[in-house]
């Protein structure tokens, strides 16, 4: 594994060896670095020295599939390919003074749901209100078949099943089902639901209907190799739209159809990745197309959203950055005195196959084949396709 620094540039830091099994997840938990291997091995590190904390075996052979972290809960879920998902204390600074050993090599879950007829290929945490004190904290799990099991994320008993009708991606004749592979979640949890109506688009018929009480948080999913992307209310689990890619592109004539490889909810924005190198930008939860990114040359893996207001300090209050220092920031600009964002504050990463250049370049980057990590502005997606 490559640890890179972003700030406006990517720059080198280390290169870390994880060994000859392959990486299948990675995920940000606290100060830690999850990793689910193929092997069934989970590894922490640190996120500052790089160093290792933990290597434990959670099922030998049994390839760790997918990670999740809800902090509120202290709780860290892992989902495998044998249908299986366990939870684990996020507090692995206090197993290590416990135990006494500078690496960790066992950890005991706190609960299992096992699903033997399944695999948990996705795992997404969902927080909303259920009343004005009460939180309910769920975890949908992606599985086999086009279902998705809601799971309580506190004990892992099982709360719903829920499926897609509006999905009609025809199941490749090498596969004998689709798997849910894409879930993301618009996590702003708020006390009470919007009240403004807004329009959403019914894609068998393409009318425009007029919904009110939108839920204050939606789920989108997408299943392997499928066309569609689901929106359903989190706390019902209600379907209350679907919206099929290839109506999206209206003038697509080329092979493969454009199925969804990637799917990320970011800032009233939901962003589809294609096997075929396009990004389409939707608003959210209307689904309303807003662009089309002609970015990579075949599949994009998956995206990371950055909010500068998170990472930097507020430029207009911080003593920090004064109009003297702040020329040289590559985020910040300095204008009359007076410290601002150089883009805006929302920037999105893509990861893909390839790139699309648009330019001549002399250097020897094969640009068909190679994976790179693109960064966007995405705090202006105003112009609306046609």
């Amino acid at each position: 594994a490559t640890v890179m620094e972003y700030c406006g540039q990517f720059v080198k830091i280390e290169d870390i060896d994880l060994g000859d099994s392959p990486v299948l997840c990675i995920t940000m938990v606290n100060d830690k670095v999850w990793m689910g291997f193929q092997i069934g091995y989970l590894c922490i590190y640190d996120a500052d020295t790089h160093d290792p904390i933990a290597q434990i075996w959670v099922r030998q052979g049994i390839p760790i599939l997918s990670i999740a972290h809800i902090p509120s809960l202290n709780t860290v879920y892992i989902g495998m390919s044998d249908g299986s998902v366990k939870s684990y204390s996020d507090m692995i600074d206090d197993i290590i003074e416990t135990s006494g050993d500078s690496i960790v090599t066992e950890m005991d879950p706190l609960n299992t749901y096992q699903d033997t007829n399944q695999v948990s290929v996705c795992l997404l945490p969902v927080l909303y209100s259920h009343t004005d004190i009460e939180m309910q904290h769920h975890l949908w799990v992606g599985q086999s078949n086009r279902e998705i099991t809601v799971l309580n994320a506190i004990d892992l008993s099982i709360v719903d099943f829920i499926d897609s009708p509006l999905d009609k991606t025809l199941t490749p004749r090498f596969l004998n089902s689709l798997t849910y592979t894409h879930l993301t979640c618009s996590i702003s949890i708020t006390d009470d639901v919007q009240t403004e109506p807004f329009v959403i688009s019914t894609p068998e018929t393409d009318v425009h209907t007029e919904i009110e009480n939108v839920p204050n948080v939606l789920v989108y999913g997408a299943v392997e190799h499928g066309q569609y992307v689901t929106c359903w209310d989190a706390q019902t689990r209600d379907v209350i739209t679907s919206v099929d890619c290839m109506k999206l592109l209206s003038q697509w004539k080329s092979e493969p159809p454009p199925q969804v490889s990637a799917l990320q909810y970011y800032s009233d924005h939901l962003y589809i990745g294609l096997v075929t190198g396009e990004v389409l930008v939707l608003a959210a939860p209307t689904l309303n197309l807003l662009t089309i990114l002609h970015c990579h040359r075949s599949h994009v893996r998956s995206f990371l959203a950055i909010d500068l207001k998170k990472l930097l300090p507020n430029p207009t209050q911080s003593p920090a950055f004064t109009p003297a220092l702040s020329p040289s920031h590559p985020f910040l600009i300095t204008d009359d005195n007076t410290v601002t964002y150089k883009t805006g504050p929302i920037q999105l990463m893509s990861f893909g196959t390839g790139f699309r250049a648009y330019y001549e370049s002399a250097d020897s980057i094969d640009y068909t084949q190679s994976s790179f990590l693109l960064v966007w502005e995405s705090g202006q997606w105003t112009k609306m396709v046609t």
